[in-house]
């Protein structure tokens, strides 16, 4: 049950991602992305599809039970994942290379930010999540996250 306290934030966070999604979508269907190794993304895939099930599991819904309720053999759900990953990573390239070309950089306040925003949604203390992180990898990962606010903020919803 949410309480009071949490139905703005939640308000707010499906706001943002409307546009995102947008922006998004708008880049899949105009970008050309060459540089993707495909092996790579296949890997990443079956990870995702991996926690997916253990989420599945978790919450008392058996993974042969969810595949035939959808009408899914395991090689479909596979499909499925490779593809929303590689349209992620295309997404990711995309929005790293726009905030490298337009200068963008991850201040320290950006940082505490974005590590103080990650915990809160993962339900974690923030020292355990920078203990789980790289600093290097949260760089660019934040810096991928400011090229996509850098392309909302500029895009031209109609």
């Amino acid at each position: 049950e949410l309480s009071q306290d949490e139905i703005p934030r939640l308000r707010e966070k499906c706001e943002e991602e409307k546009y995102t999604f947008a922006v998004m979508d708008y880049l899949l269907v105009h970008a050309d992305v060459t540089q993707m190794d495909e092996a790579e993304i296949e890997m990443k895939a079956k990870c995702d599809m991996y926690r997916f099930r253990l989420d599945l599991e978790a919450s008392g819904i058996g993974w042969e039970e969810f595949l035939r309720s959808m009408f899914y053999t395991e090689e479909d759900m596979l499909a499925e994942h490779v593809t929303e990953r590689r349209n992620r990573e295309k997404v990711m390239i995309l929005a790293y290379a726009i905030a490298k070309k337009e200068g963008l950089t991850v201040s320290e306040e950006d940082f505490d930010y974005y590590v103080s925003d990650m915990a809160e949604d993962l339900g974690v203390t923030e020292e355990d999540f920078l203990q789980a992180n790289p600093k290097e990898v949260l760089d660019e990962v934040f810096l991928v996250e400011k090229g996509m606010n850098f392309l909302i903020e500029n895009a031209e919803f109609q």
